[in-house]
């Protein structure tokens, strides 16, 4: 008789995803729903929206730089600990966000919320890689993906209930008991792992510099398109971002026991699966960036319906992810992360074929077309990764995963906002010169200005893709 079905091998696996599920759930969930509670939380410290936005700055920065370093402690000391860890003080940070009393302290505890956060997710993959057989790391992932996209969808639709009729300290409080739920389950549920890699040390100089080149870097990318990419500030950060990756890649390279073992950049699969997370990303977060701005500016949509158009993608992904998971536990990786970018490319173009007087419908099939081609690439593309790497590796393929989706994400906001912002302002010196009505003089600049930036974002998705086919398939990988 089992007397603890935590451990019995086959149900385990399934427990542990609940586990990663919640962890998943919570931090996806945090970052949908804090960003369109900003104008509240602006409006009750009454401050501006340059200030307000670093709530998601130092939330961003934080995690982004710490994801790879939680990722090779976790690999040295135990995914549960740092799992576990993570868990609490994300839920302490959480609470701490729900009561402050001004904006610098709601900033620090964002930023207390982002080290529990970054050691979440820098875990999440690599458990579920190491509890899952290979022939269902594919699955597993898929549905790890469904989960993230679940808390992308129920963000936003949860955010503007809560704002509408409470005030935004609830949106704090809905995280506090999922984080106490969490800290629980990971408590009971994870095994302790041997650590079999005693006397590894973890490399502070590498986690420093690296640390430092990538806060510099995101500095740079989210306000050089409002202090201008000239200027003097946005040169220093890109100059400190090349010192620190110089002084990153010479300490790595002498290392005997680096942060990131530089030749884990050999590996072909590895190392271009990378490459296509940072441009899919990239493609993806430019439609979801200039979108709103689309629906609202041109089309003129309403608030509720912009959401109900906006959630097609994450629900559409939530929906493909765990098929294109399961389906390359099957055939393979390579076919569907390549198909799936040449959708996603190819739905990306479609939306130049997007005009002042589209309709609701003519928006929503592209996105679905976008959500099915970006479902089949990401769970088989991580799959890809996590099974690229050896077992004592996992937490930091994870964090790199994470890392590379996260500044893919902030490349995708700064290239869209700045192509956009140059084309705006060029279109609408020329139909200033025409006989076009004032009130239509914006639209038409803006929608010409849209589709310039899809139409290089599209041609980055098809690279990816290429990129994608040339690399090794499947069979080739390292299994965990």
């Amino acid at each position: 008789m089992r007397l603890n079905p935590f451990e019995d091998s086959h149900s385990r696996k399934w427990w542990v995803m609940l586990v990663v599920g919640v962890g998943v759930f919570i931090g996806t969930l945090n970052s949908s729903i804090v960003n369109i509670s900003l104008p509240s939380i602006a409006s009750y410290f009454g401050i501006k929206l340059s200030s307000v936005a670093w709530v998601v700055m130092a939330y961003l920065l934080t995690a982004s730089s710490l994801l790879l370093v939680f990722g090779k402690l976790s690999d040295i000391f135990g995914r549960k600990i740092i799992y576990t860890i993570g868990m609490l003080v994300f839920t302490f940070g959480t609470f701490l966000c729900s009561v402050s009393f001004g904006i610098d302290q709601l900033i620090v505890f964002r930023v207390m919320q982002a080290i529990g956060g970054s050691m979440i997710v820098s875990n999440s993959a690599a458990l579920i890689t190491s509890s899952f057989p290979q022939k269902e790391r594919g699955k597993a992932l898929g549905v790890l993906g469904t989960i993230v996209c679940f808390g992308l969808t129920c963000g936003p639709l949860l955010g503007g209930f809560i704002l509408e009729h409470f005030s935004w300290r609830w949106i704090f409080y809905l995280n506090i008991p999922l984080g106490v739920l969490g800290f629980f389950l990971s408590l009971f549920i994870l095994k302790k792992e041997r650590i079999i890699f005693s006397g590894r040390r973890f490399d502070f100089k590498g986690a420093l510099f690296f640390s430092s080149a990538l806060v510099l870097l995101l500095l740079a990318l989210n306000y050089g398109k409002d202090w201008g990419w000239v200027s003097p500030k946005i040169q220093w950060f890109f100059v400190g971002f090349l010192f620190f990756s110089t002084l990153f890649i010479l300490t790595e390279s002498k290392n005997p026991e680096p942060i990131i073992n530089l030749n884990l950049f050999k590996n072909n699969i590895f190392c271009i699966c990378n490459v296509c997370i940072f441009l899919a990303y990239l493609a993806h977060l430019s439609v979801v960036f200039l979108m709103p701005f689309y629906l609202t500016k041109v089309l003129e949509v309403s608030p509720s319906k912009m959401g109900l158009i906006l959630i097609t993608i994450p629900a559409t992904l939530s929906i493909i992810a765990p098929f294109a998971g399961w389906a390359s536990d099957k055939i393979g990786t390579k076919l569907l992360t390549s198909f799936g970018l040449v959708v996603a490319g190819f739905a990306i173009f479609s939306f130049i074929g997007l005009k002042t007087y589209s309709s609701y419908w003519d928006v929503v099939i592209r996105l679905i077309i976008l959500g099915i081609g970006m479902g089949m690439f990401y769970s088989p593309n991580n799959s890809a990764i996590m099974g690229s790497v050896k077992k004592d590796s996992l937490s930091l393929a994870g964090g790199l995963l994470a890392t590379m989706r996260n500044v893919g994400m902030v490349f995708g906001i700064a290239i869209s906002s700045t192509i956009f912002t140059i084309r705006e302002s060029f279109y609408f010196k020329i139909f200033s010169q025409q006989k076009i009505s004032e009130a239509n003089i914006g639209k038409f600049a803006f929608t010409h200005a849209f589709h310039d930036v899809y139409l290089i974002t599209g041609a980055i998705c098809i690279l990816a893709a290429v990129l994608s086919f040339l690399r090794k398939e499947v069979d080739t990988e390292v299994k965990a």
